[in-house]
């Protein structure tokens, strides 16, 4: 009977061991299962977000105004002609300088029209040349026209500025600049 006893004793000390460790294991559960849930609400409110800005459309299209002794350095676009989801459009039309709110990838094409012959533009990001370009001549009237095109697709974060730059002092005349996000 002895024996009975003691085995009774020991069966209820593995059963409350058995109890203790399954309430730990629970609370640690339920604890990890807290953190995933947090942690996937975050994930889920950021890439919510993401999504968002990914469907932003971002237009922006601006020319230059007539004909005009342009310096060297920054190429301006006062004239727009279309602006979608550019919340900085004064400070584009004054600095000819984009900056990127809705992160993404854009494609950005720039015409121009020159009087010198082989004028080069570069395409610049933050402060950097990303690309150059030298425009073709073609000969009308002995009058040069330097008629070029250049066009790149590069990814923008939050932001980034880019804008055309002037090598050399130059006549400008009849020149666009188109930035669209494409994803």
């Amino acid at each position: 009977m002895h024996e009975l006893i003691e085995a009774e004793q020991k069966r209820e000390s593995v059963l409350e061991s058995m109890q203790f460790t399954l309430d730990q294991e629970k609370t640690r559960f339920n604890h990890s299962i807290g953190l995933i849930l947090e942690n996937l609400t975050i994930q889920s409110n950021m890439t919510w977000q993401e999504f968002i800005l990914k469907q932003q459309t971002v237009v922006l299209t601006g020319c230059s105004v007539g004909s005009a002794k342009v310096s060297t350095g920054t190429l301006r676009f006062p004239d727009i002609k279309t602006s979608i989801g550019v919340s900085d459009l004064s400070s584009f039309k004054s600095t000819g300088k984009f900056t990127c709110h809705v992160p993404g990838y854009y494609y950005i094409t720039v015409t121009t029209m020159s009087l010198k012959n082989q004028p080069r533009i570069e395409f610049m990001r933050n402060s950097t040349a990303i690309h150059w370009q030298y425009m073709t001549s073609y000969i009308k009237n002995s009058i040069y026209w330097i008629p070029g095109a250049a066009a790149l697709a590069l990814e923008l974060k939050m932001n980034d500025t880019v804008w055309i730059n002037i090598v050399y002092r130059n006549n400008i005349y009849q020149s666009c600049l188109t930035i669209f996000k494409i994803n």
